[in-house]
């Protein structure tokens, strides 16, 4: 923090990069053995990482040019890993299980109080956690009991940056926020498991991702760098400084008639979570009991701007923009060999049952002279549901069972986006745009496999809701309110029983459905109240 009567200048950076591993392994090479009747063999693995980065920079006293700068930098790359690699011998049960718990905050503010005040603040944030049950190509499971190889994990991060000034003449307030989340929960099987009672693979996930962006001033300097610019540079930045792992195709923050310019609050989520359950194409599993691989998750995502202003001087100009891209995968896999009275692959949803993807901007502008609002919302779902059994797998389900492979998917999809001017001006101008786009998958396959089984059974179920609203307003002597709501749903829900090169055993039935549920609301709002010419 800093003042002075002239110049006032403050810089804030907090750049924290985590790195924390927690691990329990049996080694290649290393053997446990449970021999007694009331023996078990866990492994287990724990990871609880809280992880923040705070920057504030801020100038006080009506200096006559204040700056107040913040950076704030979090990325996390913790891992929790439960692994055998070697040799597992056990009378009664034998459970790998890796358990993840994961908060990030980031946070940047910047404030001036000048005469000319300038203040911005950037937060970025890049999570990249992982958490692995996992059984090696080389390793070997005998169970007298149950068998469970579980990963879950769950995650909460949070990015937000805030830049305010007051000023008396000419106020520059940007705050830039970008969350990035790639996430990632594994439990597999790539070697060989000999169970007596039942086997279960399952990856769970549970996560929320909330980046928000809060800027006040009088205007946004027309120099500064456009939204889609902004955006690149810093995910150019996260993937060179190799924090950030996968490609990403960013969402584009375009009006109808182009690009959008320069913003005084810009929000970026981006949240491609995983949680993915497998027999790999080297992994046999031969059970007396049932099989189950399964993957579960319930994640919630969302972008919030809020960009505003109120003087008394001659023009004022608000800009919010808001960008959510939410792409979770949730995945369960048969590529490889499976024996068992029963076997299920299948998605499921946790949590509230739901997955909820959100972008919401807000933007005033108040001025005595000339009023200008702007506020844009995209949101795009883009995440995918898949239970699968690939080609060159061999399923065996014995006793007249049946093969269940069933996937499933719920969102809700909300983008909304407000502009108001306000203030007693002479000219007003309010308009909002929001896009809302699905693009959400729901698969359920038997490829090219050899099977037997008594009965089969496939299908694809999801349920996806979209609202979408614009809402703008302008009161003034000369008003002009704009809304435009765009609401595009493309979604795949597919159940699929692929032709396989070996003759199938079907004594029974083999049933593929496909359900498909899909809710759109588009709303557009611009309301105008001007003394003279008015036009909405």
């Amino acid at each position: 923090r800093n003042g002075d009567t002239e110049v006032g200048a403050a810089g804030a950076l907090a750049i924290n990069v985590a790195d924390a591993d927690s691990r329990a392994a049996v080694e290649l090479g290393g053997s446990v053995s449970a021999t007694t009747a009331s023996g078990d063999v866990t492994i287990h693995a724990i990871a609880i990482a809280n992880d923040s980065a705070i920057a504030a920079g801020t100038t006080a006293g009506f200096v006559g040019l204040g700056v107040g700068t913040s950076f704030a930098l979090n990325v996390t790359l913790d891992d929790a890993t439960a692994e055998v690699a070697g040799v597992v011998n056990s009378l009664l049960n034998v459970t790998l299980l890796a358990e993840g718990t994961y908060t990030a905050v980031t946070y940047a503010e910047g404030g001036a109080t000048a005469g000319t005040g300038v203040a911005p603040a950037i937060a970025l944030q890049v999570t990249d956690d992982d958490t692995a049950a996992l059984v090696d190509t080389a390793a070997m499971l005998q169970v007298g009991g149950a068998l469970l190889v579980r990963s879950t994990y769950t995650k909460d991060s949070d990015t937000k940056a805030k830049g305010a000034v007051a000023s008396l003449w000419t106020a520059l307030g940007a705050a830039v926020a970008a969350g990035f989340g790639v996430d990632t929960g594994r439990a597999s099987v790539s070697g060989t498991a000999n169970v007596t009672g039942a086997a279960t693979i399952l990856a769970e996930m549970d996560g929320v991702s909330v980046t928000e962006s809060e800027a006040g001033a009088k205007g946004v300097d027309p120099g500064d760098p456009d939204v889609n610019t902004t955006m690149l540079a810093l995910y150019i930045y996260s993937k060179t400084s190799d924090f950030l792992t996968k490609d990403i195709g960013l969402p584009a923050a375009d009006l109808p008639t182009g690009p959008i310019g320069a913003a005084a609050a810009l929000a970026l989520n981006v949240d491609l979570a995983e949680a993915q359950a497998s027999i790999t194409s080297t992994g046999a599993v031969t059970s007396n009991g049932a099989l189950s691989v399964r993957a579960t998750s319930d994640l919630d995502a969302s972008a919030k701007a809020n960009g505003r202003t109120a003087d008394d001087v001659g023009i004022g100009v608000a800009a919010a923009v808001a960008l959510n891209l939410a792409a979770p995968t949730t995945e369960a896999v048969i590529a490889g060999y499976a024996m068992a009275p029963v076997v299920t692959i299948d998605t499921l949803m946790a949590g509230d049952l739901e997955h909820t993807y959100a972008a919401e901007a807000k933007s005033g502008a108040g001025a005595t002279g000339v009023n200008l609002a702007g506020a844009l919302a995209v949101n795009v779902g883009r995440g995918t549901s898949e239970a699968r059994i690939d080609g060159g797998a061999t399923l065996t389900v014995t006793g007249g069972g049946t093969l269940t492979v069933s996937a499933s998917y719920t969102t809700l999809n909300t983008a909304d986006a407000l502009a108001k001017p306000f203030g007693e001006t002479d000219v007003g101008v309010g308009a909002s745009v929001a896009v809302n786009a699905i693009l959400h998958i729901t698969h359920a396959v038997i490829g090219n496999a050899s099977i037997s089984a008594n009965a089969i059974a496939v299908s694809a179920t999801d349920t996806h809701v979209e609202n979408t609203t614009a809402q703008a307003g302008s009161g003034s002597d000369v008003a002009f309110g704009a809304a435009v709501a765009v609401g595009a749903s493309r979604t795949n829900t597919t159940a699929e029983f692929l032709a396989g090169s070996t003759p199938l055993a079907l004594p029974n039935a083999v049933n593929v459905t496909a359900n498909h549920t899909s809710t759109i609301t588009t709303t557009a709002d611009a309301q105008t109240a001007g003394a003279n010419v008015a036009a909405g």
